[in-house]
């Protein structure tokens, strides 16, 4: 005992040292490149809403990404980042450079894709090897990977408490390791304040009337939840089969990404609007103000799912959040709830039914549309996580802790 109370302190004030110059340096190197990226993806979509005749080049932007994409002998995804956080699998710093181009290329073309697949690539693969200059071990490697997740997710969409839970709760649903808060944290925050000395802007959609606790309101939540969890199991059950049916129809990714461009392209000018394309946040505006049809999120979900098996780059998560906001909507009006209040607790279930995160989802629901509401993101979260079951984005995740790690890791990372 007298051992132990001499070197314990000593031990506690090395780690802490040790975790938060680790976490302030991983969120400085990832939280300008995560701010440098952020701002990219804003040009490009400016650029294609002022030059309408960009969305013609959707075939040519599946071209280039399929062509950049054949640099690398195999598939990088975000389930490499989230296996490198369960068993330490190594992150190719490839994984950067290539994410950074088909996103922007997505982007700016009009592909219905997110940022955050990007953001868990790009943070992970940095994140991974910073770890390895310092030539840290296994379980070090894993917890700065998630800190560099943490901090490009910050950087990008200014929610630094969601971001930071996200990172070390999306590799094992229902298991948190509370090693990697600290660093995480302390990534996110300094990617956060980093990225606000270069100009970026927090995406906050505004304050809605929170409606008095009632039977009324808490049912409608509960099923507004269930209906959710149900969306969320479609989208990912339609990602999963349709890439796995084209991959099978057309072999070539070349020739995928093209004929997937000249499909979006097709159905683009088919509805005659530009408001589909791209990552969606201007349909969860859209939503949050009331304005959403019936239809909206089913044609959203069209277009996400086959930009996402057609090889488009970018990620899933705001696609997502902008279907589950639209669905929202929609049911606000078809119930006499506020509709923009109805878009605000579907987009946070939606979130938590595809990741399987609901503590990230209850964060990234008040940092984003304010904490008065967080009853009501607790609730719709928690039906969600209990009805999506084991459906995810990400296959590489674990859930109902089923992963099993060694003595000596589990002491390390508790």
């Amino acid at each position: 005992m007298k051992d132990f109370l001499s070197k314990r302190p000593a031990q506690i004030a090395f780690l802490f040292i040790k975790w938060l110059g680790l976490g302030l340096f991983a969120g400085a190197i990832c939280g300008l490149l995560g701010t440098f990226f952020h701002h990219s993806i804003t040009f490009v979509t400016g650029l294609r809403s002022a030059n309408p005749w960009i969305i013609y080049l959707l075939p040519a932007g599946g071209l280039i990404i399929s062509l950049i994409y054949k640099v690398t002998n195999k598939p990088i995804n975000a389930n490499q980042v989230i296996k490198s956080e369960i068993s330490g699998e190594p992150v190719s710093i490839l994984m950067a450079p290539l994410i950074v181009a088909g996103t922007i290329i997505t982007q700016l073309v009009g592909g219905s894709s997110g940022r955050e697949g990007a953001a868990i690539q790009l943070g992970g693969s940095l994140g991974y090897n910073i770890g390895r200059l310092f030539r840290l071990n296994s379980v070090d490697l894993r917890i700065l990977t998630m800190s560099g997740v943490a901090a490009v997710f910050s950087a990008m969409f200014q929610t630094p408490l969601a971001a930071g839970i996200f990172a070390v709760e999306v590799a094992c649903a229902g298991i948190i390791y509370p090693a990697a808060i600290l660093p995480c944290m302390t990534a996110s925050l300094s990617a956060f304040y980093l990225s606000k000395l270069f100009g970026t802007e927090d995406t906050i959609f505004g304050k809605f009337n929170v409606p008095n606790v009632s039977f009324k309101s808490m049912g409608l939540t509960i099923l507004l939840g269930i209906l959710v969890a149900l969306l969320s199991i479609v989208f990912c059950i339609a990602i999963e089969k349709c890439s796995a049916l084209l991959a099978k129809l057309i072999p070539s990714t070349i020739l995928r990404a093209v004929i997937g461009g000249a499909v979006l392209l097709g159905i683009t000018l088919l509805i005659g609007n530009f408001e589909f394309n791209g990552a969606g946040m201007n349909l969860i505006y859209n939503a949050f103000n009331g304005h959403a049809e019936w239809w909206h999120f089913l044609l959203k979900l069209l277009l996400t799912v086959i930009s996402v098996s057609c090889l488009f780059k970018g990620g899933e998560i705001v696609p997502a959040m902008s279907i589950g906001a639209l669905f929202g909507c929609f049911f606000g009006s078809l119930f006499g709830m506020n509709p923009g209040f109805c878009a605000a607790i579907a987009l946070v279930g939606m979130f938590c039914g595809i990741v399987n995160c609901p503590l990230a989802a209850i964060m990234i629901g008040g940092e984003m549309f304010g904490f008065e509401g967080i009853v009501y993101f607790i609730v719709i979260c928690a039906v969600s996580y209990a009805l999506s079951g084991n459906f995810s984005l990400y296959e590489a995740q674990i859930k109902n802790k089923s992963h099993v790690v060694s003595a000596n890791e589990k002491e390390q990372l508790m």
